[in-house]
């Protein structure tokens, strides 16, 4: 029986994509090992031999895989699927020693460029008060770097180290699986294939197209899966935060549909209203005077005054100046109510209290449900909190929580039982919106709720730290119900900078 070929093509791209990068991670490691070889002092206490051992496992080894996957960069594809599946098994091997270098990297190297800055590589694992390993290290290099720059070239080292495990477990796995398979489908058909009919031969080309399409998504899709799962936490946990990084930066970019304009201050500032009253005062305006119209706020609510100034051109001039609205609203605010009950009308932010409010059963809004059970964290905190504690392979770190309407199609595919209903509430209302029905005054929430949710990514509070947030930067909106992030489209995924 003459064996078939194919089961190596797919690692071909795999292998091509891999060359500069692994000749950076063959050049980093080398240069780290040659100069820790001939200096004894890197290789003895108070340093951790865990340095020596993997800064030489990587060296040796990544030269050989260097040269091994130039050489079946093109012959893979071309071989056997019996020898594909033994070079398979040359590549598990290979990705087993980049993984045991890549953990013993992990103890001593720092994870991230900023770990290396401000004066950090200078106290990173500083035993019994002795200089730091980057600072020695940096004095014996042939061009005496900083302890700065030897520590960025060793996160260098170890980034690379990681992609390299990672990419290369792709390649292994897709030619042992596919070779696998493709020699179990050949060994089963091969006595068949030569009485077969064009027919069948129709029906068997379909068949194993379908059997390749399933193995091909079954290794990018299944198995990247199974492989993250098994990876360390402190891999785990910044491999999502850089996913989610990037996700929120394409969507950065506004919609062409949507253009926001600064709005410049005029040197004039413009009246809370328009329009003017010219006539004359009448004798009831002439007694509203300041003084007067304090005294009886205090045996009224905000909400009559401000059906009292709507009873003429002539009165709105005298309770609520057009030239001095804020203060003269503030001044009402103060006075007027029941002290201890005061509050915001649920719809127009209008001063309500206990004695004058109204509620009735509205339906929560979408937007609203965010705005109340979703915070902002900061990167810190989110990577800390978020990323490293959803990393079991049953809870992921979505959100689940907020309430999503699913139509017929959808319905079928997704089963809702996780996700909580709008409910009806009692919100206190003022007289005014009382008159509107519940679907204006639905509406009219919504579009303050929006309001208030893109006021929020200007420059808020971390909600777990109570840090300031930078001016710019991503947003990272965290459900108070499951302490995961919330992904929906209603958060601003990016901080806008503040106008003016």
């Amino acid at each position: 029986m003459k064996s078939e070929t194919g089961a190596g093509a797919p690692s071909v791209l795999l292998r091509f994509a891999i060359f500069v990068p692994l000749a950076i991670y063959w050049a980093d490691a080398t240069a780290h090992w040659d100069l820790i070889s001939h200096h004894a002092v890197l290789q003895q206490p108070p340093f951790s031999p865990d340095i020596a051992r993997g800064e030489k496992i990587a060296a040796k080894w990544v030269s050989i895989i260097f040269y091994w996957n130039f050489a079946l960069w093109i012959p893979n594809c071309m071989f056997p699927n019996a020898l594909v599946f033994m070079v398979g098994l040359v590549d598990s091997v290979f990705t087993v020693m980049m993984a045991i270098a890549a953990h013993l990297q992990t103890g001593y190297s720092p994870h991230s460029y900023s770990d290396c800055r401000h004066g950090t590589a200078e106290t990173w694992q500083v035993p019994q008060g002795t200089p730091s390993f980057f600072h020695v290290a940096g004095q014996l290099n042939a061009t005496k770097a900083s302890a700065e720059k030897m520590c960025l070239d060793y996160v260098e080292e170890w980034k690379y180290g990681i992609a390299m495990v990672v990419l290369y477990s792709f390649i292994a796995g897709c030619n042992i699986i596919l070779s696998a398979a493709l020699m179990a489908s050949a060994f089963y058909d091969g006595s068949y294939r030569q009485h077969r009919t064009v027919r069948q031969w129709c029906i068997d080309t379909a068949t194993g197209t379908l059997k390749i399409i399933t193995t091909i998504f079954c290794c990018f899709a299944l198995l990247p899966v199974c492989l993250f799962n098994c990876l360390p936490m402190c891999i785990k946990s910044r491999a999502r935060f850089i996913a989610r990084c990037v996700a929120k930066t394409s969507r950065r970019m506004p919609s062409p549909r949507e253009i926001k304009l600064q709005r410049m201050r005029p040197k004039n500032p413009k009246p809370h209203y328009e329009g003017r009253y010219e006539g004359k005062g009448t004798a009831f305006t002439d007694f509203l005077c300041y003084d007067v119209l304090v005294l009886i706020s205090r045996d009224l609510h905000y909400v009559d005054l401000v059906n009292l100034s709507l009873a003429s051109k002539s009165v709105r001039e005298v309770v609520f100046p057009r030239a001095d609205f804020a203060t003269r609203s503030e001044h009402f605010k103060m006075y007027s109510c029941d002290e201890l009950t005061k509050t915001q009308c649920w719809v127009c932010t209008v001063q309500v209290c206990t004695s004058c409010q109204i509620t009735r059963p509205i339906r929560e809004t979408h937007t609203l449900y965010h705005l109340n059970h979703c915070k902002l964290y900061c990167s810190s905190c989110y990577f800390q909190h978020v990323c490293r504690l959803s990393t079991t392979a049953q809870s992921s770190m979505k959100c689940h929580c907020s309430p999503t309407a699913l139509g017929p199609w959808a319905a079928i595919w997704r089963t809702p039982r996780r996700r909580i209903t709008l409910q009806h509430h009692y919100p206190p209302v003022c007289r005014l919106c009382n008159m509107r029905d519940d679907a204006t005054l639905t509406a009219l929430r919504e579009a303050r709720s929006r309001a208030e949710m893109r006021d929020l990514t200007r420059q808020p509070d971390c909600a777990r730290c109570e840090l300031v947030l930078p001016v710019k930067g991503p947003r990272w909106w965290v459900c108070t119900r499951c302490s995961k992030e919330c992904g929906s489209h209603m958060h601003p995924p990016w901080g806008l900078k503040s106008a003016g």
